[in-house]
């Protein structure tokens, strides 16, 4: 199972729960389990986006954004953080702020993907250069609409 490999990586040790509360929109719930993850100072990237994700659900916009900013800053690659922020902008009707965080992904993916093509000579899909995929059975952009 996808979410398995993903709690083996060092992450935190509720993150299947997560997952399945997630799965079920049961946002709260998720978000007792991500407040005290982040609360213990995790610097695991995924707590802070799927807890933006949670928050956005939960119509807190606000601490949506700050959550994505802190999972950016601990992961400058991490694509999905910055489509959910962009929606988050979005949803806010903030479109220059949208851009903005459309713009400065696109510079992080560019400047990560030729890097690995440069060292070994071999080409990268995107996914070699440590992008985060939803578990199986979620969709990380997708679930904030």
């Amino acid at each position: 199972m996808k979410h398995e490999q993903i709690n083996s990586d060092s992450g935190f040790s509720s993150m299947d729960s997560v997952v399945e509360h997630i799965k079920n929109k049961k946002w709260k719930k998720a978000l007792l389990i991500l407040e005290r993850e982040i609360d213990q100072s995790t610097s695991d990237p995924r707590a802070y986006f799927f807890a933006g994700l949670a928050y956005t659900a939960t119509k807190k916009l606000e601490k949506g954004i700050q959550v994505l900013k802190e999972a950016i800053r601990l992961k400058p690659d991490y694509a999905s953080a910055y489509a959910a922020l962009s929606s988050i902008h979005i949803k806010m009707g903030d479109f220059d702020a949208a851009m903005e965080t459309f713009n400065n992904q696109k510079v992080s993916e560019s400047s990560n993907d030729r890097k690995p093509a440069e060292s070994d000579g071999e080409s990268t899909n995107g996914n070699e250069n440590g992008s985060e995929k939803a578990p199986s059975g979620t969709s990380e952009t997708s679930t904030i609409h």
